[in-house]
């Protein structure tokens, strides 16, 4: 008899004390970013290795082979990519956040207003957003930004200071 099996959202606890539930079809990094937590990220697809973290306790399935990044090593110590681990069964996950705590994740709306070509394969946006960036954003922080002929979202660093240019204008 076959039957349909529903996926199952798993919890996550991270450093002992925080608590994420992973959705079915999520990645352990988004879920993290998701609840608010300072996860240390760069690239998302698992090949800058800056999301390490160690499994202490359950299973996960990885979506990429982790040994291009991490060292046979850290391997054996039990390090995963969190962007490249979803979740089949409930985790006990140790990580080093960031020192900010919790990092405030804020959701804006825009269009793409202008495009500056820099170099033959560099290109310069800019997008006009509905709100401003708080006055809490820091140096080093980034936009996530989807587009309707985007398979998934991509992280774009700040070209330009939030703020400094025209109201409600960021540059990439």
């Amino acid at each position: 008899m076959f039957g349909l099996f529903k996926k199952k959202d798993w919890r996550a606890v991270i450093n002992s004390d925080k608590e994420v539930v992973v959705k079915a079809g999520q990645n352990l990094l988004a879920a993290g970013l998701e609840s608010g937590l300072d996860w240390p990220h760069d690239c998302r697809v698992g090949s800058c290795g800056t999301c390490r973290c160690t499994l202490k306790k359950g299973k996960i399935k990885p979506l990429n082979d982790f040994s291009y990044v991490l060292t046979p090593d850290e391997l054996n110590q039990g390090m995963i990519l969190a962007c490249q681990s979803a979740l089949k069964s409930d985790v006990e996950i140790e990580v080093e956040l960031g020192d900010r705590g919790e990092a405030e994740i804020v959701h804006l709306q825009g269009i793409l207003s202008a495009t500056r070509r820099l170099t033959h394969d560099i290109m310069e946006i800019t997008v006009s957003c509905n709100k401003p960036v708080p006055a809490t954003a820091l140096p080093g922080q980034y936009m996530e930004i989807s587009y309707p002929n985007l398979s998934k979202p991509r992280n774009y660093s700040f070209a330009t200071v939030p703020g400094s240019e025209e109201n409600n204008q960021f540059s990439f």
